[in-house]
């Protein structure tokens, strides 16, 4: 493997967990510690991290998770990707939310203090957790526990010690409004069993109706939109581009024009590292500035896809500088998606991919 081979593989298109620990930059005011050092105190509180896609709400919660472990000696931690764990049970009687974390429970050892569940055990954790639920709900399925219950004898038998849940993606299971009801309904019965839960969440809950259910959670931390030109921001994602190319192989233009392109999204920073890489590695050469511009534009004709009418006006009237009165359904979509960035205070700006080719980006 060449270089510039090697330096496409630092920056996969999935998240690689597997080596988390060397490639963790701290971002400004990190919230991963936050919440470990809360958990600390008090094992059964409970806590959502929201943001945008690319926002940094994963590489958080297993912040949070690493910290627990090297801090929490006393505490059983499971930290799993609610992806990773299927479609679930048909078991009717505990809550989604209890079931979820019933099954990452199950998904791990109690003799292990941390599990770090990583795509390349999707199969085993998903068919374990299967497997351990479906045999302690077989077992309780003539009595008439309730799901609270349920969790507590799920608890005793495979936790012993105080217990504390990670589940990354929660919200892709079920849909939002059922999202919502199954925090509502759930949160107090965990906290009651005394386990403690982190979620990570989309930024829609900050918007429309949903804002109210923040409040059932002991604490919730937002990841705001990153932006180059915030010196401290401008700094952290240098930093994550300095951490994984020890090597220099990226010229400080190539870095800034890689932080500018990104507009400051996690995710895309890493994408067009890895196009920009795969370019320079073609045309066997170093990378330049105009790999970044081709990835940018590719990135910017897929940002520009799938968008509906209402979401290309309003994209045009941030644009030419106007501002949204209220934050309707459409703009909600353009923030989840990172083509626009909520930069707090009302204003928004536009992902610098889909302003770089303005002619082309409405179909």
């Amino acid at each position: 493997m060449g270089p510039l081979q090697a330096l496409a593989a630092r920056f996969p298109v999935t998240q690689p967990w597997e080596d988390f620990a060397t490639r963790y930059v701290p971002r400004p005011q990190p919230v991963g510690d936050d919440i470990a050092d809360s958990l600390l105190v008090d094992p059964a509180s409970t806590h959502v991290i929201v943001g945008s896609i690319g926002s940094g709400k994963s590489t958080e919660l297993f912040r949070a998770a690493t910290r627990l472990r090297d801090k929490g000696s006393d505490l059983f931690v499971v930290c799993e990707d609610a992806d990773l764990l299927g479609d679930g049970l048909d078991h009717p009687e505990p809550g989604i939310v209890v079931r979820r974390v019933a099954q990452a429970l199950a998904a791990t050892s109690a003799s292990a203090p941390l599990a770090l569940a990583g795509q390349q055990a999707a199969a085993r954790v998903r068919q374990r957790a299967q497997r351990e639920v479906e045999a302690v709900f077989d077992a309780l399925a003539e009595t008439e526990t309730t799901d609270l219950y349920d969790l507590g004898l799920m608890v005793a038998a495979l936790a012993p010690r105080r217990a504390v849940v990670l589940l990354d993606s929660f919200d892709r299971v079920l849909p939002a409004s059922d999202y919502i009801a199954a925090i509502e309904r759930d949160l107090t019965a965990l906290r009651r069993v005394g386990v403690g839960l982190v979620l990570t969440a989309p930024n829609d809950l900050l918007f429309l109706h949903w804002r109210e259910a923040l409040s059932n959670f002991s604490a919730s931390h937002v990841l705001g939109a990153l932006n180059p030109v915030v010196p401290g921001h401008h700094a952290f994602l240098l930093a994550i581009l300095a951490r994984r190319d020890p090597d220099n192989l990226l010229r400080p233009e190539v870095r800034e024009a890689l932080v500018q392109a990104s507009g400051g999204h996690l995710r895309h920073l890493v994408q067009l590292v890895h196009a920009s890489a795969r370019l320079a590695a073609r045309a066997a050469r170093k990378v330049w500035k105009d790999d970044v511009s081709c990835a940018r534009d590719d990135l910017g004709a897929f940002l520009a896809a799938a968008m509906v009418g209402e979401q290309a006006a309003i994209l045009d009237a941030l644009v030419r500088g106007q501002m949204p009165d209220k934050a309707s359904d459409a703009l909600v979509g353009l923030v989840r998606d990172a083509r626009v960035f909520d930069d707090g205070d009302g204003r928004y700006r536009v992902h610098p991919a889909l302003l770089a080719r303005p002619a082309r980006r409405v179909a």
